[in-house]
């Protein structure tokens, strides 16, 4: 989702599309977690993690996708309508996942060291230089 809403904010913001952004569900929660968050937590867990054990790698906190569509057109500075569309609705989507990260930190100290806010400008700025 961040990656279609990122995309579609940078093609607005250029002029390339209308200032309609394309939803699905916007109502689900999610954890979101930098990706070079997610690197990290990978390396310290091939370091300092048991062979054959699961470990979920996640933030702990998770958020609603319309929050994270709100913050992303406040820092793209575009104004958009947004329609959603029934072909990016699906039925057996969970509308909230949760999990415990308490395994990770007690085996690794992992902690996520990018904020949302960094991320998702992140991942605006990559789309802005990709289109």
């Amino acid at each position: 989702a961040l990656a279609s809403f990122s995309r579609q904010l940078a093609e607005i913001s250029m002029g390339r599309r209308d200032p309609v952004l394309e939803v699905g569900d916007l109502s689900a929660y999610r954890y979101m977690t930098d990706v070079r968050d997610v690197v990290r937590a990978y390396i310290d867990l091939m370091k300092h993690g048991k062979t054959g054990e699961a470990y979920n790698v996640a933030t702990g906190r998770s958020c609603s996708i319309q929050s994270l569509l709100d913050e992303l057109i406040v820092i793209s500075g575009a104004e958009v309508e947004i329609r959603q569309r029934a072909d990016l609705l699906r039925a057996t989507d969970m509308p909230r996942i949760t999990v415990s990260v308490d395994k990770l930190k007690q085996a690794t100290g992992w902690e996520p060291s990018h904020t949302l806010t960094e991320t998702l400008q992140g991942t605006l700025d990559f789309w802005r230089n990709a289109t």
